[in-house]
């Protein structure tokens, strides 16, 4: 029994003590940063403002004010085939 602790204590001791090799591996930081590269996707630029900074919404309510609306398109829930009439 002895032997048999000393020795996993010895091989435990021997698996702590390895180096380990990375002098070609980059660090951490520089491989995140690498990772993050290869898998961002650009996006598209434009000179619009975008989506969400109000001139849509802005442009849309001065059309309804001034009455420049479209009509809307009829729609109804029926499953129906509205052509069997």
């Amino acid at each position: 029994m002895r032997n048999l602790l000393a020795l996993s204590a010895l091989a435990f001791a021997a698996a702590c003590s390895h180096s380990v090799d990375t002098a070609g591996a980059p660090s951490f930081g520089v491989s995140v940063a690498t990772l993050q590269t290869e898998q961002t996707v650009p996006g598209a630029v434009s000179n619009e403002p975008p989506e969400g900074s109000g001139a849509v919404g802005a442009l849309a309510q001065e059309r309804y004010q001034s009455g420049q609306t479209r009509a809307l398109l009829p729609t109804t829930t029926s499953s129906a085939n509205p052509s069997s009439n």
